[in-house]
């Protein structure tokens, strides 16, 4: 049950880069990935794509989204955030914690302490979308209970509070 919750922190990390806006900073207007900052991802973000790739074999790949799955992340503009994972083999999921962002680099701690602390790094975030990749866990693709190290990949967008 560890892994799962690890894979599902990933996919609430991910999903928390998503989006809003500061009070003096639209999304639209960052141009520079380096000048984000927490303000800029507050909202509620849903993954349309989240990617698991084999670090030892690439070719094994698995998108929890297009295999059925479903993520919500909801962050705050303080950088708290909550995340719900729906995936069959797995069930529902929930994961709460906070989050920074510095530097194009984001950093998420989870509340539950067995779920290691997960770093991404933003690759694309324009308008209401969020591209953001490079955190690293254990994932069982052959459901043999022996997991693999995997690199996340996501994509989502926001709905802005």
């Amino acid at each position: 049950m560890k892994v799962v919750r690890t894979l599902w922190a990933m996919v609430a990390v991910t999903l928390a880069m998503g989006a809003g806006c500061n009070d003096t900073t639209s999304p639209e207007d960052i141009t520079d990935l380096e000048d984000i900052t927490i303000q800029d991802l507050a909202g509620t973000w849903v993954a349309s794509s989240f990617v698991y790739t084999g670090v030892d074999n690439p070719t094994q790949q698995v998108d929890l989204i297009a295999s059925g799955g479903s993520f919500t992340m909801t962050i705050t503009a303080a950088g708290a955030f909550i995340g719900t994972t729906v995936y069959e083999p797995m069930g529902t999921l929930t994961f709460t914690g906070t989050m920074v962002v510095s530097n194009r680099t984001l950093i998420q701690d989870f509340a539950d302490e067995d779920i290691p602390t997960l770093t991404w790094t933003i690759s694309d975030f324009e308008g209401d979308s969020l591209t953001m990749g490079g955190a690293q866990g254990p994932f069982d693709f052959t459901d043999n209970e022996i997991d693999d190290l995997v690199t996340a990949s996501i994509q989502a967008t926001v709905t802005r509070q």
